[in-house]
């Protein structure tokens, strides 16, 4: 499905998605280029694999998870 004739909606979604993280580093004070290549890669690897929308959803969720879990488990330590 192409949105205004040029970009796929995975292609959209991927960007939401990059914005979104470079938001929630940048209010974290964390690595905002870590998170925005980890969210495309995500991206990436559920078109390589053929996962389409939902799996890039899901992708995307369980990324959030792992850093938040990550995050968790760094700050409990400190």
């Amino acid at each position: 499905m192409e949105i205004f004739g040029v970009y796929g909606l995975s292609t959209v979604l991927t960007i939401i998605f990059a914005v979104f993280y470079y938001r929630v580093a940048e209010n974290e004070n964390a690595s905002r280029l870590l998170w925005v290549g980890l969210s495309v890669a995500v991206s990436f690897l559920t078109r390589i694999l053929g996962l389409g929308l939902i799996g890039l959803v899901l992708g995307q969720a369980a990324l959030f998870a792992g850093i938040t879990i990550v995050r968790a488990l760094i700050s409990r330590n400190r």
